[in-house]
């Protein structure tokens, strides 16, 4: 995959917050579970999370759903929603358990054993406020994924809110087509960082999106880079793909 500029990077941002900012009530929580997935053993890893995804179908699970990305260095993300911190005490795989009986359930999630070498559980904090369009994440066929971060001072937090605000009013005065999603760190997760997440059909589609986006801003997008790079202190993008045979979205 091929790199991304300077430019492009800076304008579809990612950051994060303090924990007092992210339990803003404008805001919504994912947790994460992330596998490092051994490459001699992704398809075994795949296999087991097609296996999962069928078992919460055929047991018509309500109480839970989760989101499968891959990402280009082999790791993997299993997201949901949760209402709150308090939730991090449930079993999220209760009513599946119950259902399949334990042994079964047991014997399942047992075949992602040997399967990655590193794992853990974090919290990130999705902005809708600060997001441009978020929705078009949930068109069908945007599969490709971006997450640009970028990490900065505590001093700075103040100032990289205020300029993610300006960004997403550049955005909105020239009716950018493509969108974004803001994401900060919560519990769990390495910080201060922001993420911006940013999607298309492919790679090229998204490369093809964001030299658009960097035409239509015009010289305005300059005035906001020279705020904008001062307070970044080191940046990151992690590529990758939405899984959806590997995702399971309860039925209402």
């Amino acid at each position: 995959m091929r790199p991304r500029t300077i430019l492009a990077s800076a304008i579809i941002l990612a950051f994060s917050f303090n924990l007092a900012y992210a339990q803003d009530s404008d805001t919504q929580l994912y947790l994460i579970h992330e596998d490092l997935v051994i490459p001699a053993q992704f398809n075994q890893y795949m296999e087991t999370t097609s296996a999962l995804k069928q078992a919460m179908e055929d047991n018509n699970v309500a109480t839970m759903g989760f989101s499968t990305f891959w990402l280009d260095d082999n790791t993997w993300w299993l997201t949901r929603t949760i209402p709150n911190y308090a939730e991090l005490d449930e079993n999220p795989l209760k009513e599946l358990f119950d259902k399949m009986g334990e042994e079964e359930a047991m014997a399942l999630l047992s075949k992602f054993n040997g399967t990655y070498h590193e794992h853990r559980n974090f919290v990130a904090v999705f902005h809708p406020s600060l997001s441009y369009k978020p929705e078009g994440s949930q068109e069908p066929g945007n599969n490709y994924r971006e997450w640009m971060y970028l990490y900065y001072d505590d001093k700075d937090q103040k100032a990289m809110i205020d300029v993610m605000k300006e960004w997403k009013a550049l955005y909105e005065s020239k009716g950018i087509e493509h969108g974004y999603s803001i994401f900060t760190a919560g519990l769990g997760h390495y910080g201060p960082v922001l993420v911006v997440h940013s999607w298309a059909e492919s790679e090229a589609l998204h490369a093809a999106a964001n030299e658009d986006t960097m035409v239509k801003l015009g010289e305005e997008r300059m005035e906001l880079l020279r705020k904008t790079l001062p307070l970044v202190q080191k940046q990151d993008v992690k590529r990758g793909m939405f899984m959806p045979d590997h995702s399971y979205i309860p039925q209402q």
